[in-house]
């Protein structure tokens, strides 16, 4: 059966509260904005104002980088084991925000001290977003059921927030920043924009930890082996790694993470040095939220119709071919790339409107088939591209720089080959989308309707299994 019929045939009926996907909506939104801060402005902050060099800067937060990929490791073990998912979301997004805070603090101290302090509370920010990740893959498990119409509505609104978020970045973070930076010394704008970040984030994981406690009742019995629940790391990793469909997801977003770290990390180079302007930063990203909300609004229905499988793979291919565009053009050339990354949008609104549905649908067919509840360790595996990526972009980065004459001279950085620069930034996302796409178009076979049915059927089999520990208790 065709991913396209398939999805036609998928149940139509949206089963959840009404207010569930707005809840998601506001929590993506108040989230999202603060992880731009840590995401996008923390390595130019720190070699712009800290005194910190590019190059010590990538030495010790590589390091960091690798810890936090072992961390990630076992965020998914660890988790599986527990009853509630909810207090891990809020607890560990608070930390993650203390740290973000101590990062942009820059104290009056040596060099080596504030190279020190970001390493260690840039430990604070990663490390428990690992868990963070697995645990609100999990929550929307059991909040949506195995209806992936329910799933989708969650998605949807998610791909929305995240819109919005990018109009709050650039329209709101950028401006206020460099306003902020005018009347306080040692961009001190970046540490009250971080603090002001970090309150609307703990408001938005209270409001989602109210709102879906109906789905994680206080006395939620721990997932054990009589349960169907794996509960040994080595036999997670081994039951993982028989399932192609994870495995293919797996080096999917392995490659497109470290593609899309590489972008972002080396995007403020190319406003400030390749195009000379950096208020069309804001302008670009501002336009983009906006193309990207609107996109939002009636992209779910283009990627409700044409299947979760189609929607990703007209991704792969618009996102290359935008790439490829910018490659070739986008030198000197703002308003190409601009108009590029915002017709860019079309294809991660309509893959983003599935969400992590790719991966659940892998995890609920191995547990189907295999009997063994693997679900939020496969979860956990989603969380790994991107720490490749922080950890490929910032070696990258590093060489990028060197290689295109840039150098701080008195407190000001310059770059002497911005024509090299695009170049080699822009290379290997459109390499790891080519690949991305090829593996993902042959590797991918997960049929919609079969995984729905094996939600359908894992859910079944965990009520009787409560039921009957219940009853026996």
């Amino acid at each position: 059966m065709s991913d396209n019929k398939a999805a036609i045939q998928i149940e139509q009926e949206v089963t959840i509260p009404k207010y569930i996907p707005w809840v998601y909506l506001i929590y993506s939104i108040l989230n999202g904005v603060s992880s731009t801060m840590a995401l996008v402005h923390l390595q130019f902050y720190s070699t712009e104002y800290t005194g910190v060099s590019v190059s010590s800067f990538v030495a010790v937060v590589t390091i960091a980088r690798f810890a936090d990929l072992a961390v990630s490791l076992i965020s998914g073990a660890i988790v599986q084991r527990q009853a509630r998912v909810r207090p891990w979301v809020i607890g560990c997004y608070t930390v993650s925000q203390i740290g973000t805070i101590m990062c942009f603090l820059n104290p009056p101290v040596s060099v080596a001290a504030k190279l020190g302090i970001i390493v260690v509370f840039y430990c604070f920010i990663h490390f428990p977003m690992n868990f963070v990740t697995v645990a609100s893959s999990t929550l929307l498990i059991k909040v949506a059921g195995p209806n992936q119409n329910n799933r989708l509505a969650i998605s949807a609104m998610q791909q929305r927030g995240m819109s919005i978020i990018r109009i709050a970045s650039s329209a709101i973070t950028v401006p206020l920043i460099t306003y902020l930076n005018t009347i306080l010394p040692n961009g001190r704008g970046y540490f009250i924009v971080t603090c002001i970040f970090a309150a609307m984030t703990f408001a938005g994981n209270i409001i989602l930890f109210i709102a879906t406690k109906q789905f994680e009742p206080k006395d939620s019995p721990k997932p054990t082996a009589a349960m169907g629940a794996q509960t040994n790391i080595f036999k997670m990793y081994a039951n993982a790694m028989k399932s192609v469909p994870t495995m293919v997801l797996l080096c999917c977003s392995l490659l497109t993470g470290i593609g899309g770290q590489v972008l972002s990390a080396g995007l403020q180079y190319y406003w400030r040095f390749s195009v000379g302007n950096m208020a069309l930063q804001a302008f670009q990203g501002t336009v983009a939220g906006f193309v990207s909300l609107g996109l939002a609004m009636f992209c779910p229905a283009i990627a409700k119709k044409i299947g979760n499988k189609n929607s990703s793979l007209f991704m792969y291919a618009w996102f290359t071919l935008t790439y490829a565009i910018c490659f070739f053009f986008a030198d000197g050339n703002p308003w190409l790339y601009m108009v590029v990354m915002w017709v860019q949008a079309l294809g991660m609104s309509i893959a983003g409107a599935w969400g992590q549905n790719l991966w659940i649908s892998a995890a609920e067919v191995q547990l189907y088939e295999t009997g063994i509840d693997n679900r939020p360790f496969i979860m956990s595996l989603s969380n790994l591209p991107i720490k490749f990526g922080f950890i490929a972009s910032g070696p990258f980065v590093s060489f990028m720089l060197n290689n295109t004459g840039y150098e701080i001279i008195d407190g000001v950085g310059v770059m002497s080959d911005t024509s090299r620069f695009v170049k080699i930034w822009l290379i290997i996302p459109m390499l790891s989308y080519i690949l991305a796409g090829l593996l993902f178009a042959f590797g991918y076979k997960v049929d919609p309707i079969y995984a729905q049915e094996a939600a359908a059927e894992n859910k079944r089999i965990a009520d009787e299994r409560r039921a009957a520990a219940e009853a026996a208790s």
